[in-house]
């Protein structure tokens, strides 16, 4: 095992160019960017955009479908140039 790879569930890695948004929770910013593969805990992203700093620090939404339907509330994990690592946010009830 990839000492480097940390995630626990498994990852399927998106073989065909499918586009993502990282969207402000409040709507105030967004990145767009590719996804390259999604586990049930995150996914990878290359990002097309610079990193907006609150992104750094904010969790925020990323919309998994063009029209916007399917997303997922996120927080980032790592950035490696334009290559960035998201985990998802589960909310508890």
């Amino acid at each position: 095992m990839d000492k480097r790879n940390k995630r626990t569930t498994k990852r399927v890695v998106i073989e065909h160019e499918h586009e993502v948004n990282a969207v402000a929770i409040d709507g105030t910013w967004s990145v767009a960017g590719r996804l390259k593969d999604v586990s049930e805990g995150g996914a990878k992203l290359f990002v097309f955009d610079n990193i907006n700093e609150r992104m750094r620090n904010e969790e925020f939404f990323l919309t998994l479908t063009a029209d916007g339907k399917v997303s997922r509330r996120a927080k980032l994990l790592w950035e490696l140039k334009q290559w960035i690592g998201v985990r998802f946010v589960v909310q508890r009830h």
